[in-house]
């Protein structure tokens, strides 16, 4: 008679994908697999067999690299936040953001334009987490994404070069300015 309606954007339960049905499909596959393998010797299919030894002795070497590499990544994301977070306090104690007064950059009653602790902080973090991630890239031996991180941080240097550049630029300027 009365029919339950449910708002907009919510999903049931049939389409709520739970963890544990996932670990189950997982763990279905993976004993599965040799038990296909051993059968297949069984019946004397070689051809077929041979290939399944091969990838699954692959997947089952690199497990616990897998592993390991989902720690490691979760410590470098922890790592990160910390050290993020512990700079963004310690920034804005020091009285940071009070810069743009001394740089004519803000009126009074104005709010300031960006917060650069928050700036740093987050830089902090990104780059702890990219280290960690370029490790647990080159513990799972993918070196096309290895390689494309190692770039990334062999050019870190060249932009924080750059940045101090143009902002020794701005302060030149603004204490000196030529017009």
């Amino acid at each position: 008679m009365f029919e339950k309606v449910k708002p907009a954007g919510t999903k049931t339960d049939e389409e709520i994908v739970k963890l544990s049905t996932v670990l189950a499909n997982v763990v279905f596959v993976l004993i599965l697999i040799p038990i296909i393998t051993i059968a297949l010797d069984a019946l004397g299919m070689q051809v077929i067999a041979n290939p399944i030894k091969f990838v699954l002795n692959q997947v089952l070497a690199i497990v616990p690299n897998i592993f390991v590499a989902i720690i490691l990544v979760l410590v470098g994301y922890y790592l990160a936040k910390l050290l993020g977070n512990l700079l963004i306090n310690l920034l804005k104690g020091t009285g940071i953001n009070n810069i743009y007064g001394l740089l004519n950059l803000k009126q009074e009653g104005q709010a300031v334009p960006f917060d650069l602790a928050k700036i740093f902080g987050t830089a902090v973090k990104v780059l702890v987490l990219l280290f960690f991630t370029v490790e647990a890239l080159h513990l799972l031996h993918l070196n096309v994404l290895n390689t494309i991180g190692a770039a990334i941080i062999s050019y870190l240097p060249f932009l924080v070069s750059g940045l101090l550049i143009l902002i020794g630029g701005l302060m030149v300027d603004l204490h000196f300015p030529l017009v």
